[in-house]
């Protein structure tokens, strides 16, 4: 089969940031299948170009090839906005990709990728997937902004086309699953989990220099994410000199973490910016606990699923989270972690804390946690690419697709959009 593929943020493999779509198009293509992932020349993390070139870059491996298109350099507000009408236009250059498919997966970071895919497969009758990540325009909705702004307004009209013509939809989450399916009335969605990346996990070299108990953060750096509870965490930990909290990322937070840490003099605060796959890995695998943290937003009551949670369950961690509903269930059922409520710093500093007693009673070390057997029974790279693998095979076949409620443990608050 021949796939095409489009993620406007899309990244390499073993890249730092979302490589979701490039490890699963590898696993399709070692499958026999001819795999195209097409993204932009630029990391949604840091704003720089992935490969210093004005043209299209191919990036070719037996039956996986990934494109890289070129847009505005810059990781502003203004800039994110003018590439999200870019990408799609320069999409058309790689038509013949699509023209060529045998079925076309198109994801939702941005809603107009996934517009300008659509208009392409249908022009040439090809089969069509949408992969629902980020919930336009509800997002701009939640965020105060006028349901009759025109932008609004558009993109309502442009979400309502996808989820209509779309042969087959896939969502991250349970949440997403039943919001999407109460919004547009079909009930043969499919729910595809976040995983860990199972290659890399065997490619770990320990990190030989961390000493002491280790929390970690890995991830982006943003205002959704929650920076502000760990700085405050960490200034409730400060006496504390043998607890050392590490953030692995980057975004627009990366520069005021930099500052609090100077301002409050936080010597427990450790600001790595982002690496590569193997070394972040490789970093987190000699820490104790792992931070999963978001604000109490309303645009996250869909559901979330985030990858690094899985990450840090497949190598040994203790989670702590403060995402509530299917996350939560997730955390409670793999008996490796807990949750507690976010953007409460003196909580999240007791939960610290309390890790870093039972990391002393042990000896300097941390319980064996049956956290990796958990993902990979329910989670791994592998069974999610045979999930992907069956619904390509079989879009628009009516019916074909069923919920799987195996891991929706926890409540969510499911509220569509009213007519």
């Amino acid at each position: 089969m021949n796939i095409a593929m489009i993620n406007q943020y899309a990244l390499p493999p073993l890249s730092a940031g979302g490589t979701r779509h490039a490890e699963m198009a590898a696993g399709l293509s070692k499958n026999g299948h001819r795999v195209s992932l097409i993204a932009q020349n630029l990391s949604y993390l840091t704003g720089k170009r992935l490969f210093d070139t004005g043209g299209i870059v191919s990036v070719k491996k037996n039956h996986f090839s990934m494109y890289f298109l070129p847009v505005f350099k810059g990781n502003s507000a203004l800039v994110r906005l003018l590439n999200w009408f870019v990408f799609p236009v320069q999409l058309f250059r790689l038509r013949s990709i699509i023209k060529n498919a045998d079925v076309v997966l198109a994801s939702t970071p941005s809603l107009f990728a996934a517009f300008g895919a659509l208009k392409i497969a249908a022009y040439y009758r090809k089969r069509f997937v949408l992969e629902v990540r980020d919930i336009w325009p509800e997002i701009l909705l939640e965020a105060g902004i006028s349901k009759y702004n025109p932008v609004v307004i558009m993109m309502r009209k442009i979400a309502d086309i996808l989820y209509s013509h779309a042969d087959s939809i896939i969502t991250l989450s349970q949440g997403q699953n039943r919001y999407i399916q109460k919004l547009t009335g079909r009930t043969e969605t499919v729910t595809i989990y976040n995983g860990p990346s199972d290659e890399v996990l065997g490619d770990c070299e320990p990190h030989s220099d961390l000493k002491g108990f280790n929390v970690v953060y890995s991830g982006a750096l943003g205002y959704a994410n929650d920076m502000e509870n760990i700085v405050e965490a960490c200034k409730l930990l400060k006496s504390y000199t043998d607890i050392k909290v590490h953030i692995i990322g980057d975004g627009p937070y990366r520069e005021k973490l930099k500052t609090w840490r100077a301002k409050y003099e936080l010597k427990n605060l450790v600001i790595h910016g982002a690496m590569p796959k193997q070394k972040a890995f490789a970093f987190m695998s000699q820490c104790q606990v792992g931070l999963l943290t978001l604000r109490d937003l309303p645009m996250f009551r869909y559901g979330v699923s985030p990858n690094k949670l899985f990450d840090y369950l497949s190598l040994g961690l203790f989670v702590l989270s403060t995402v509530r509903g299917e996350i939560e269930g997730i955390v409670k059922e793999s008996r490796s972690g807990i949750t507690i409520s976010p953007s409460r710093p003196e909580e999240l500093s007791e939960a610290i804390l309390n890790a870093y007693r039972m990391y002393i009673e042990h000896g300097n070390s941390m319980q064996t946690l049956p956290g990796k057997e958990y993902v990979m029974k329910h989670f791994s790279r592998q069974l999610q690419i045979k999930r992907l693998l069956d619904v390509l095979l079989n879009s628009g076949s009516a019916g074909g697709f069923q919920v799987d409620e195996t891991h929706n443990t926890g409540k969510d608050n499911i509220n569509p959009r009213a007519d």
